[in-house]
């Protein structure tokens, strides 16, 4: 089976690449803070989460497996992927917050750079949320439409 790695260097396959270099970035920032406050367990959660499912959905794409269908209507890559975007823009909005009290509650710079690379995985992960979710309704639309003819009734020998 061919690793389709190409496909990464087109538009919108390549942000996958981009939020996994941003989390590892929020991750390296993390670790380097001397005292992490309370909050900082929900940023690593978040981060974690996002390099999990960017893992998961950077596979799918590496196998071109996105193009099987699956058997619950409705679902498909782009809904997934939708759906994993909205949600973990959400947390990671949360986290550019978190970040902000953290450099107040540990005093150092090191959450500045967490939050830099929360915002910019907050704003990927809500571009990618746009693109996917225009995807999906453009599929939805497509299935509902019948080009043979909406109400193609026979006949039955009148003209």
């Amino acid at each position: 089976m061919p690793l389709y790695v190409s496909r990464f260097t087109q538009f919108p396959y390549f942000l996958k690449v981009l939020t996994v270099f941003f989390s590892l970035a929020t991750m390296i920032s993390l670790m380097g803070s001397p005292s992490l406050p309370g909050g900082s367990s929900l940023i690593w959660f978040t981060v974690v989460l996002a390099l999990l499912v960017d893992l998961a959905l950077i596979a799918l794409l590496l196998f071109e497996l996105d193009r099987i269908e699956v058997p619950i209507r409705g679902v498909s890559h782009a809904s997934v992927e939708s759906a994993s975007s909205l949600a973990l823009s959400i947390f990671y909005f949360i986290s550019i917050w978190l970040c902000f009290n953290g450099e107040e509650f540990s005093g150092s710079g090191w959450f500045y750079a967490a939050a830099f690379s929360c915002f910019s995985n907050f704003v990927i992960y809500g571009a990618d949320f746009v693109i996917y979710l225009r995807t999906w309704m453009a599929e939805q639309r497509a299935a509902r439409s019948d080009p043979s003819g909406v109400y193609d009734f026979p006949s039955y020998g009148s003209p």
